[in-house]
């Protein structure tokens, strides 16, 4: 056969075979990786310009507020010194100074603080730079796709000795297929030899044709994925986590400057008294300025660095986003080179299977282990309360730790005494007493909201009265404290709280004389009456609506009384009482305060989470780090476990053991924080030793009379020495050593004066075992 002919005959042969006719596209997939890799490259390198641009600007904003910080400071420091450089210190200066001090409280919270919370939005979850950032990178992929045909087709040698460079395989072999077929001398003979040769390149070569689509689907980068919200992990919390670093830095500095301001004022009265120590004077204002300038400096000096986690968090982040892209970039090649079998299509369904079950699994234990808190601290509470107080039955507990017997406790004035040896930002921390406004309220925010609903409802004209309830310490001040600073000065607040037992009418009279600052006590209820509906619609508030309460023969004619002037005036008074939890469960009995009282908001803590957040709020906000240790350790220098999950089990095993020691009493769990807190100097650290296990045996072994005893001053809020001798019908001197008796034991506290009126209280520390006991027996309800 002509070889030319041969050549025409073996080419329309390799035309209509789609096998040999089918054209590499190697060089367009290179193409598309190398637009793709600039396209990349360039968003990447525009997110870092973005990233940087917001740091600068976070920087020059921090560095503003920590430059108003510093000028506040000098401010400050110059108010104490001009006034400290009067001999002896004049009232005046002293109260123009507490102005001055809460005028820059203001300022700060108004100006400064605004700024700050304006800069640190610049960097918040749903900051649009970042979204910036993924969206362009996302669309670089999409635009490189977009002109991409559906498939590729792609020419493997398995022998690795041919690159097909974007030819067919008739190109690549055509002049040894040639050459070798047209040996024949019949057209027959080389359409044989072009059939056997056909077989070989058939067996040699292999055509791929890859989605190219589904190859980018598979290697996308997790961050760019539709489903996946990259900054809802590490950076939300990251970004949580330093916006209440930042709210504590302010939380502590208003307090402490609110402190200082209270001082100036408690100075300026004891300036402005009869006897005044000058020299004691100088030193109280010395200790409280350098208490000013040594906040103001420290949160100075905090502000800087708290948002330098984030900025870190969010360069890592984009280097995560650059990684992802370059392994996109050398897998999607050898991803389309080769096409995966059967079993390794299996393979791959079942690891992604694997890890979308891991995935859920992780998330349903996390959502699990609230839940699984909860029904251990019932699990607890229910052992302690039914095993810990039969005899033998707390055997569990000894075998746990050690158990230390209620004798072995100190009284809470050696707490507080002991709380002395405490930084001064810790110490007023935790013995400030009763909040003074929202900053530090914790689990209080429901009952704070029903208070904001009921005082709407009585501008509008409707009936309320509202008592609130609860155990002493359980917050009751605190939440009146909050809601009454919330009214500010938009309505008339009239406040007096009823600090002794009133036992007559006269008494209640004089009461009224000093509530309402009359020059003499009212003749009658009858004038109260009068006076209270001629005042202008306001808030009156009353604390310690349990002294009213006697049970005695006529012990209820003054609380009748009382009530008799809430009913008459509530039409135009809001009034808001603070009554403890079983006095009122009395005067509900006895009295029917239903009646009264229009609406009860019960406080107390309900549960071991907001007994921890309450706590470690004020600890975060005094800026010194807390380490728990686990019993064993004596001193931060025998370096305790750092380890976060080791430190998260001890904190949560401390606070199942504080919330089941105290029944969510806020006051007592402060007492017993108190106890377990130490402060190392060296370390500059506060280490909380555990609570471990309380004997409650002795409580088992009260007989009768010291049960109702402890009954009896739980029911009235406290009982004096002649109070107890009228209710029980006995002499003063028995009184007298049985309630004497009951507080070397550890469960009543003695009065601060020794005199027959004053009164016995209940050692917070127990409130929680001793109720439990007189529940059971059916002594209290």
């Amino acid at each position: 056969m002509n070889p030319s002919d041969c050549r025409n005959y073996l080419q329309r042969l390799a035309a209509r075979d789609r096998f040999l006719s089918t054209v590499d596209q190697q060089p367009q997939l290179d193409a598309l990786m190398r637009d793709l890799s600039a396209a990349i490259d360039e968003a990447l390198a525009q997110g870092h310009t973005d990233l940087a641009a917001i740091d600068e600007s976070l920087d020059n904003e921090l560095l503003e507020v920590a430059g108003n910080l510093a000028s506040s400071r000098e401010l400050l420091t110059r108010a104490f010194e001009q006034v400290r450089s009067a001999s002896p210190l004049q009232s005046e200066d002293l109260v123009q100074l507490s102005r001055t001090i809460e005028a820059r409280i203001l300022w700060l919270y108004d100006r400064v603080r605004v700024r700050q919370e304006r800069s640190l939005n610049q960097v918040r979850p749903q900051n649009r730079s970042w979204n910036k950032i993924l969206q362009h990178v996302a669309e670089a992929i999409d635009h490189a796709l977009r002109n991409q045909p559906e498939e590729l087709t792609l020419i493997r040698d398995r022998q690795q000795q041919q690159e097909p460079g974007g030819r067919s395989i008739w190109q690549i072999e055509a002049p040894p297929l040639i050459q070798t077929a047209c040996t024949g001398s019949s057209r027959l003979t080389t359409r044989l030899t072009f059939a056997r040769l056909r077989y070989r390149l058939g067996r040699r070569y292999q055509i791929l044709q890859p989605v190219v689509q589904d190859a980018f689907t598979r290697h996308r980068p997790a961050m760019l994925q539709p489903d996946q919200k990259p900054l809802e992990g590490d950076y939300v919390q990251r970004h949580e986590q330093v916006s209440h670093d930042f709210s504590d830095m302010w939380r502590g500095l208003r307090f402490n400057l609110e402190t200082a301001a209270e001082d100036c004022h408690r100075l300026a009265a004891q300036a402005a008294g009869d006897t005044v120590d000058s020299g004691q004077l100088q030193q109280q204002l010395t200790e409280t300025g350098k208490l000013v300038t040594e906040v103001l400096e420290r949160t100075e000096q905090q502000l800087a660095p708290l948002a330098d986690p984030l900025k870190e968090l969010s360069h890592q982040l984009l280097e995560r986003l650059e990684n992802e892209c370059r392994e996109m970039l050398d897998l999607i090649p050898k991803d389309l080179q080769r096409v995966l079998s059967r079993g390794e299509r299996l393979t791959h369904k079942r690891r992604r299977l694997l890890r979308t079950w891991r995935r859920n699994y992780t998330q349903f234990r996390k959502d699990l282990q609230p839940l699984m808190a909860r029904l251990d601290l019932m699990w607890q509470f229910l052992v302690q309360g039914i095993m810990g107080l039969r005899p033998g039955g707390d055997k569990i507990a000894k075998s746990e730790s050690m158990l230390r017997s209620i004798a072995d406790l100190p009284t809470p004035e050696a707490i507080l005494q002991r709380a002395g040896e405490l930084p001064p930002v810790c110490r007023r921390m935790f013995t400030s007493g009763a909040l003074k406004n929202r900053e530090f309220m914790i689990g209080k925010n429901k009952d704070l909201d029903t208070l904001r609903e009921l005082f709407k409802r009585w501008q509008e004209g409707l009936l309320c009265s509202i008592a609130v309830t609860g155990p002493d310490g359980s917050g009751k001040t605190s939440l009146v404290n909050c809601f009454q600073s919330e009214l500010g000065t938009q309505w008339p607040v009239l406040r007096f709280s009823i600090d002794s037992r009133l036992t007559n009418e006269p008494q209640l009279l004089e009461a009224c004389r000093q509530w309402l600052e009359l020059a003499e006590p009212p003749a009658d209820l009858d004038a109260v009456e009068a006076y209270l509906n001629n005042l202008p619609r306001g808030v009156i508030i009353v604390e310690n609506l349990h002294n009213l309460l006697l049970r005695t023969v006529g012990g209820l004619d003054v609380a009748r009384a009382f009530l008799r002037l809430v009913l008459a005036s509530r039409h135009r008074q809001l009034w808001v009482v603070t009554v403890r939890k079983y006095p009122w469960h009395r005067m509900r009995y006895l009295l029917t305060m239903d009646r009264y009282f229009t609406h009860q908001v019960h406080t107390l803590f309900n549960s071991q989470s907001e007994i921890r957040d309450a706590l470690l709020l004020r600890v975060h906000t005094s800026s010194y780090p807390v380490t728990f240790l686990n019993g064993q350790e004596e001193a931060i220098s025998q370096k305790p476990a750092t380890g976060k999950d080791e430190q998260t089990s001890r904190q949560d095993r401390f606070f199942a053991d504080l919330f089941a020691a105290t029944r969510g009493n806020m006051q007592a769990a402060l007492y017993y924080w108190l106890m377990n807190l130490e402060y190392d100097e060296q370390q500059q650290t506060l280490l909380v030793s555990p609570m471990g296990k309380i004997d409650y045996g002795p409580l088992r072994s009260l007989d009768r009379a010291q049960l109702y005893a402890l009954a009896e001053v739980i029911a009235h809020g406290g009982l004096s020495i002649s109070e107890h001798a009228t209710i029980f019908g006995g002499s003063s001197l028995q009184s007298r050593m049985l309630l004497d008796h009951l507080a070397q034991l550890n469960l009543l506290q003695y009065p601060h004066e020794q005199n027959p009126t004053a009164a016995y209280q209940l050692n917070p520390l127990f409130f929680a075992p001793i109720t439990s006991l007189l529940e059971s027996r059916n002594i209290i309800q």
